[in-house]
C-alpha cells in the first residue's frame, strides 16, 4: 500500500549541511608522551615520550641489494637425507650422472622433406601462356544444364490481410462467455448462500490532532512493551510459559509498528462509521 497520489506532491527536502573538516588543536608530530612504543631492546625508559626511531630493514627489506642468484634454485630432493650425505661428502650432482653417453652409430637426422630451391637470378616466368577455351560459351553451357532450385516460399504480410487491425471475432464469444459464467454465479452465491450486497461505507476523514495523538500513544504502548521484552532477551534457558510470553510480546510489537507506519503515511486518513 505504498502507492498514493500524495507522492507526486512535492515537498520541501532540508539539505543537510556539511560540517568542515575536524583538525585536531595539538601538534601531530609532537612525540609520544608516556608512551612505551620503540622502547623494547634499547635501553630507553617506559614512558619517556621520545620520537620512535626505526632501524634499517624494519619495515620493508635491507638496504643492500637482495636480488636472487640464479646459479643456487631450488632442485629436487635437495632435502633429503641420502643427499644431504652427498652434498656433506663434497658432490654437487645432486643424484646426477655425469658419465657421457656413446653411441656406437651417429644418430641420422630427422627425414625432413626438401623445401623448393631459391631461384636464381637468370630465372625467368613463362609469359604468354593462352587457353582456346571459351568462357562464354561454357558458362551459357552450364547455365543451362544447372538443375533449378526449389524456391522457398515467402513470408506472408500481414498488413495485406483485410481483417488487419480488427478485433478478432472469437474474442467477443469469449467474453460474452465469461459474462455470463459471473452473472450464473452471483446468482447461485445470492439464492443458495444468502449472501446480500454490501451497504456502502460511509467514511470521514480524521482530524490531524487526533492522528497525532493516536501515534503517541501507540508509541508510548511500544515502548512499554519493549521494556518488558528487553528484560528477558538475556535468558538463556526459559520454560514453555516463558516463551510463549516472548513470542507474544514480540507479535503485539510487530502490530504496534505496523499501525504507526500505517498512521504515519502522508495524506488524509479515512475512518469508517460504525
Amino acid at each position: 500500500m505504498n502507492e498514493t497520489i500524495y507522492n507526486l506532491v512535492q515537498t520541501n527536502t532540508v539539505e543537510a549541511v556539511k560540517p568542515p573538516m575536524y583538525r585536531s588543536k595539538h601538534d601531530p608530530m609532537a612525540p609520544l608522551v608516556g608512551s612505551t612504543i620503540g622502547t623494547f631492546g634499547t635501553t630507553r625508559i617506559n614512558g619517556a615520550g621520545i620520537r620512535v626511531e626505526k632501524k634499517d630493514s624494519s619495515l620493508f627489506s635491507p638496504i643492500q641489494s637482495t636480488k636472487p642468484d640464479p646459479k643456487t634454485f631450488l632442485r629436487k630432493a635437495a632435502g633429503t637425507e641420502r643427499t644431504q650425505k652427498r652434498l656433506a661428502a663434497g658432490s654437487n650432482t645432486l643424484g646426477r650422472s655425469t658419465r657421457k653417453y656413446e653411441f656406437s652409430q651417429p644418430i641420422p637426422d630427422p627425414v625432413v622433406p626438401p623445401k623448393p630451391s631459391v631461384p636464381r637470378r637468370e630465372d625467368r616466368p613463362i609469359y604468354g601462356l593462352t587457353t582456346s577455351k571459351n568462357f562464354i560459351v561454357s558458362n551459357a553451357i552450364e547455365a543451362i544444364l544447372q538443375v533449378p532450385g526449389e524456391s522457398k516460399p515467402g513470408e506472408p504480410d500481414y498488413l495485406a490481410k483485410p481483417d488487419y487491425g480488427q478485433v478478432p471475432g472469437y474474442l467477443e464469444d469469449v467474453k460474452k462467455e465469461i459474462d455470463a459464467e459471473n452473472e450464473m454465479i452471483d446468482a447461485y452465491v445470492r439464492d443458495h448462500l444468502g449472501v446480500q450486497e454490501e451497504a456502502q461505507e460511509m467514511v470521514e476523514e480524521m482530524d490531524e490532532l487526533e492522528r497525532q495523538m493516536l501515534i503517541e500513544k501507540l508509541k508510548a504502548k511500544w515502548e512499554k512493551v519493549n521494556s518488558r521484552y528487553q528484560r528477558i532477551t538475556h535468558v538463556v534457558k526459559m520454560e514453555r510459559y516463558q516463551m510463549r510470553r516472548k513470542e507474544l510480546m514480540e507479535q503485539e510489537l510487530s502490530a504496534l509498528e505496523k499501525q504507526i507506519a500505517l498512521l504515519g503515511r502522508p495524506g488524509p486518513m479515512y475512518v469508517a462509521d460504525a
